[in-house]
């Protein structure tokens, strides 16, 4: 008699950018063995919409740390996945969201395009999950904001699938500048993380030993100055074996008793000859370049402005040696709005260090004025979808929040806004090496789908009412919608 799974077929998703793994369903089998005559299998290569995703968010950045105070702030989780016509999957799904370490809910929905949100207190870590039609294009934020004293400042942090390594650009050599970086285990394993600096002079030697384990489902928080000694240009490598990890470098300024702000510096991209970074509306300082390789790299900077391409004030060109790092001044650049191109002759890492300050009265000096900052990072195209959430379903009256799209090529894009449960879209179109800007200050979601151009998108945030001004910067990477899959057959 023939078993009633005979010729039953198994699927298995499984994603490599930004969703985790990811399984379907399937029916019981009997053991598979090879070869022909006797049940056996046969495997072709398939897709289909991703089941699963799941995001990791490092939760209250300052707390967890032996002997070092917690900064006083609000930290909410945000979450979403897009609203209905922009995937087209349709079915049951649900969004999830859970404390790391403790597995203590924080929230659960299951309609697309609807905000789901969560406030978190002390070292504890969230993971958000999405299932069946609302895991393809999850996005979910972190929001953290101080508005009183010299530590006042926003941070708007991407939460992130876990991954085997990160390069996070920020932080510096000021004396009351202070780096964490803070690394989050969202599976079952305990997983090491080797910690490494480049610097100015390359390679930082350890102060002690820069190899840490972090327990299966939790958070570790670490002071960067207790692993490396400190250096004006820090890019921090994280290398994660037996597992994947998620990883930022919050970055908090002090200059003497002025505030500078704070900011969680995040890895999206991987060593490349080409790095476009969505610089955006606020001034932009300096740029921090790395090259991890064995040869130096010839660098040429080129902004992207609403009128096309530009060169610097300065010749736009500058050399970087191997195993080092180096900043690039930016400060002679007037335009109000920009992008950064660069092109080297190898892979480098990068990131771009921009702040908003407070008005200077006549006769004050800038340096003198409060600010907040914020690092943003090289990033990949917005591909085939990119969103961020923003905001609570209810916006904040005071929200500042201006969209970014920059496109080396040009592009036509759609841009899709959520604000109180309805959608919006609207055309916007990008000239060849071009910015241009969208107000998205009344909605809670934006969404750019890009149809897989070569476009760049950033989300600008800050607060009508914040006097000095405060300032967010959260990045729009393309998000994974369809999986590879390995279909296989019974064919015994």
């Amino acid at each position: 008699m023939r078993p009633l799974w005979a010729g039953a077929t198994r699927v298995v998703l499984v994603a490599a950018a930004v969703g985790a793994a990811l399984t379907a369903a399937y029916l019981p089998s009997a053991t598979l063995r090879p070869g022909t005559g006797a049940p056996g299998a046969s495997a072709a290569p398939s897709s289909g919409p991703v089941s699963l995703t799941e995001l990791a968010c490092p939760g209250p950045q300052t707390a967890g740390l032996a002997g070092v105070d917690e900064v006083l702030g609000t930290t909410t989780v945000l979450a979403a996945a897009p609203p209905t016509g922009l995937v087209g999957t349709g079915g049951p799904g649900a969004i999830a969201g859970l404390t790391l370490p403790g597995k203590r809910p924080l929230f659960t929905g299951t309609d697309p395009g609807a905000v789901s949100q969560a406030p978190l207190d002390g070292p504890i870590a969230a993971l958000v999950s999405g299932r069946g039609a609302l895991a393809p294009g999850l996005v979910a934020s972190q929001l953290w904001s101080a508005v009183t004293g010299d530590t006042r400042a926003l941070v708007a942090t991407p939460c992130l699938t876990p991954k085997a390594e990160h390069w996070l650009v920020g932080g510096g050599a000021q004396a009351a500048r202070r780096e964490r970086l803070i690394l989050t285990n969202a599976g079952a394993n305990p997983v090491t993380a080797t910690v490494t600096v480049l610097g100015t002079t390359g390679t930082l030697p350890s102060i002690g030993t820069n190899t840490v384990t972090v327990p299966p489902m939790s958070r570790l928080a670490l002071l960067l100055d207790a692993l490396a000694p400190q250096d004006a240009s820090p890019v921090v490598h994280v290398v994660a074996t037996g597992g994947r990890l998620a990883a930022v470098l919050d970055d908090a300024w002090i200059d003497g008793a002025t505030g500078r702000g704070s900011d969680d510096a995040v890895s999206l991209t991987e060593p490349a000859a080409r790095v476009v970074l969505p610089i955006g509306l606020a001034r932009a300082t300096r740029l921090r370049v790395a090259v991890p390789g064995p040869a130096d790299a010839q660098v040429t900077t080129t902004l992207l402005t609403p009128s096309g391409r530009k060169s610097p004030p300065s010749n736009g060109v500058a050399t970087v040696a191997h195993g080092t790092s180096a900043d690039i001044d930016l400060t002679a650049v007037t335009e109000p709005v920009f992008a950064v191109e660069l092109s080297s002759t190898v892979p480098i890492i990068a990131g771009a260090l921009v702040q908003r300050y407070a008005a200077v009265p006549a006769g004050g000096s800038i340096a003198d004025a409060q600010s907040d900052l914020a690092w943003i990072p090289a990033m990949p195209a917005a591909g085939t979808l990119a969103g961020a959430v923003l905001a609570p379903a209810e916006v904040p009256s005071d929200q500042v929040a201006t969209l970014f799209l920059a496109s080396p090529d040009g592009a036509s894009v759609s841009v899709t806004t959520t604000s109180a449960g309805q959608a919006v879209r609207v055309s916007v179109d990008i000239l060849a090496g071009g910015v241009t800007t969208v107000d998205v200050s009344t909605t809670s979601q934006v969404w750019v789908s890009g149809g897989g151009q070569s476009v760049f998108a950033a989300v600008s945030l800050g607060r009508k009412s914040a006097d000095p001004p405060l300032l967010a910067v959260l990045p729009l990477p393309g998000l994974t919608l369809v999986a590879d899959a390995l279909v296989i057959r019974d064919v015994g």
